[in-house]
């Protein structure tokens, strides 16, 4: 994996490697999901809505499609959905990337591959994406 520390979001050569969830054996970063025109984000009250914390690469997100209510049935009781619009994110100079959902955390299938994340655009510290992510 990339050091965001001093390296913006992954290569292209990094993107083209086909990785597979062990446990369900999906495609982790699948390819050719339509980009949504929203993503909705979990959070919970009193917790900022977009923060990184230490270790992440990028922040779970799933498409606009998606009901909340679905989105938070699959989260802790209290959890609400904050959308922004993936227009909005890449104005930013984020990036917006299908991924597959933790088969761990996400039961439902639906959630899973419809799960996106805010990563860090290209060339971006991950000093400079924890800066555009607190203007959200």
């Amino acid at each position: 994996m990339t050091d965001l520390d001093s390296v913006g979001g992954p290569s292209a050569e990094d993107q083209d490697k086909e990785e597979k969830c062990a446990k369900c054996g999906k495609d982790a970063d699948p390819k050719g999901g339509k980009k949504p025109t929203e993503v909705k984000r979990v959070w919970e009250e009193g917790k900022p809505k977009y923060q990184l914390k230490q270790g992440e690469s990028g922040l779970s997100t799933f498409d606009g499609k998606l009901s909340n209510e679905k989105i938070v049935s699959n989260f802790r009781p209290g959890s609400k959905c904050d959308t922004k619009s993936v227009a909005e994110l890449e104005e930013k100079g984020l990036a917006v990337v299908q991924t597959h959902g933790d088969c761990d955390h996400l039961k439902d299938e639906e959630l899973q591959d419809n799960h996106w994340e805010i990563r860090p655009g290209e060339n971006m510290t991950r000093k400079q994406f924890k800066k555009a992510l607190k203007t959200l």
